[in-house]
């Protein structure tokens, strides 16, 4: 007993084929969601946020992986 679903995402559209049950469907369309950015991006665009702030939050983020990085090369040393 299985539903057919198209589920419309900015891409395109998700076909389930008629066989799968709906949390099967729920769980290919939660993951397909979250390979192509989908959530992250509704995220980022939720509020307004100033370039400068953006900018802020860039260069922090970079400067978090480098030390991330650093740490990770003396653990290995």
């Amino acid at each position: 007993m299985g539903i057919k679903v198209f589920v419309k995402i900015p891409d395109g559209a998700s076909v389930v084929e008629e066989d799968w049950q709906l949390k099967t469907a729920l769980r290919k369309f939660k993951k397909q969601c979250t390979r192509e950015g989908v959530v992250k991006d509704f995220r980022r665009h939720e509020f307004f946020e100033k370039p400068s702030d953006r900018k802020r939050r860039a260069k922090a983020m970079k400067l978090a992986n480098i030390k991330k990085a650093q740490k990770e090369r003396e653990k290995e040393c």
